[in-house]
């Protein structure tokens, strides 16, 4: 901010610094005092008084008054200021000064928002500049009130070595490792940095640029198996090359899952894949991003399932078509799932056997003659009735596939969708699992 003094034959300048404090030396008369922004031509600058009369050895007081203003600061991640950011609003943007102060007129806005456009190398933009936001959940552009102080700030960028070991502490070689930024932290998850990396042959492995802040790190077995809880870690400020050991024995518990997959008629299902979450909150479609995946495991020739080392808690199983369970398959809405203490008694998953049916209908019209426009409507009987629909050929023949077994209603109509129903007997089937029934239809 700079004021200016005119005297209508001389004029003179002063900058206001970050404090309000300004200095100058003026002739003893009358002079008129203008102010203007650095940075934001539009915003218009009232001084109180707008003309003075400066006399030899005498102090003037002014008023600046811009409106309502944003004032904050830019500070690294030890506190310290940070110059020559620029900052931006919706109107106009400020760069700040040597002690990190700046100021952005609100222009008579009820809410701020501000981008950090200019950063010094080194370090990084603050959190909410390097998120996208996941839907309606957490995590979006913070909002700053006008006359609010705030700070902005800039993290600072690492390059970190690991170290991964398994239960007996032996290097864990060529396995695939999450690296996230913790929810409770200053960036929320799942918005914030994900890094998925492949450990070398002697377990270690290096991320570069990798901001101050907490994170954890998740295990992806390659072969199903258990998988350990995170494990939480944190990249300090200013902390020279920094070298992270990943013991992940410390995310497996004491205890065991252990249950069997079978038919719907009690045999056992060996192979089949199940994926096991461990529920953290409550057990909602919304909340399915924060199951923690813990396993997915096939059951054995005799159905068994048995997964060791898992900590207490409430788990979630839902049936998976590979040992690699994705959180995106979960829809607790549509998808059968059940949930299980551990430590509890076991589990049963049944897995149903059943294989669809198929049937072959030949209508005989008696005096009447086939024609195309009838079709055979089949409807299974249960509380959620499917219902299908083939049209008879010239012959009076149709065929339908992929059925439910189960007992069915038939019924001839004439014309598609809402047709015109004719009497047929028989109108109830018994349909197989696996089976090709026949039958004869006659049309009264």
């Amino acid at each position: 901010m700079t004021l200016w003094f005119d005297s209508g034959s001389g004029r003179q300048s002063a900058d206001v610094d970050s404090l309000g404090a300004w200095e100058v030396s003026l002739l003893p008369g009358h002079w008129r005092v203008e102010a203007s922004s650095d940075t934001c031509s539009e915003i218009a600058l009232a001084v109180v008084p707008a003309e003075i009369t400066a006399r030899e050895g005498e102090q003037v007081s002014l008023l600046l008054d811009s409106g309502q203003q944003l004032r904050g600061s830019v500070v690294d991640c030890a506190g310290n200021p940070v110059p020559a950011v620029v900052v931006r609003s919706s109107e106009c943007e400020a760069a700040s000064d040597g002690n990190g102060f700046f100021r952005l007129p609100a222009d008579g806005a009820s809410t701020l928002e501000v981008d950090v456009v200019s950063i010094p190398s080194g370090l990084a933009p603050p959190w909410w500049q390097q998120v996208e936001t996941f839907g309606s959940m957490i995590g979006s552009r913070p909002v700053f009130q006008p006359t609010e102080e705030v700070e902005i700030v800039l993290p600072q960028e690492q390059e970190v070595s690991f170290l991964a070991l398994d239960r007996i502490g032996q290097p864990l070689g060529r396995v695939r490792i999450s690296i996230r930024a913790r929810f409770n932290a200053g960036v929320p998850w799942p918005e914030g940095p994900n890094y998925v990396v492949r450990s070398t042959s002697e377990g270690s492995f290096e991320l570069e640029n990798l901001r101050v802040g907490d994170y954890e790190a998740w295990l992806f077995p390659e072969n199903g198996g258990t998988w350990p809880d995170a494990i939480p870690f944190s990249v300090e400020c200013l902390s020279p090359h920094p070298r992270i050991t990943l013991d992940f024995n410390q995310g497996f518990g004491d205890d065991e899952l252990v249950g069997r997959t079978v038919d719907t008629f009690g045999n056992p299902m060996p192979g089949t894949y199940l994926g096991v979450w461990r529920v953290a909150g409550g057990l909602t479609f919304e909340n399915r991003l924060f199951f923690h995946a813990k396993a997915a495991v096939l059951s054995d020739s005799e159905g068994n399932i048995r997964l060791p080392g898992l900590p207490r808690g409430t788990y979630l199983i839902v049936r998976t078509p590979s040992h690699r369970p994705d959180p995106a398959l979960i829809y607790l809405d549509k998808e059968p799932f059940l949930t299980t203490d551990v430590p509890g008694s076991g589990f049963e998953w049944i897995v149903d056997a059943a294989e669809p049916a198929s049937l072959i209908a030949r209508l005989h019209a008696g005096a009447h003659s086939v024609r195309r426009t009838l079709h055979l409507e089949i409807i299974s009987i249960g509380p959620d009735p499917i219902l299908r629909q083939e049209r008879f050929d010239s012959r009076g023949e149709c065929v339908l596939q992929e059925l439910p077994p189960g007992q069915a209603r038939l019924r001839v109509v004439e014309g598609l969708g809402e047709g015109v129903e004719r009497s047929v007997s028989p109108n109830t089937i018994e349909l197989r699992s696996g089976v090709q029934s026949e039958v004869e239809l006659i049309l009264d």
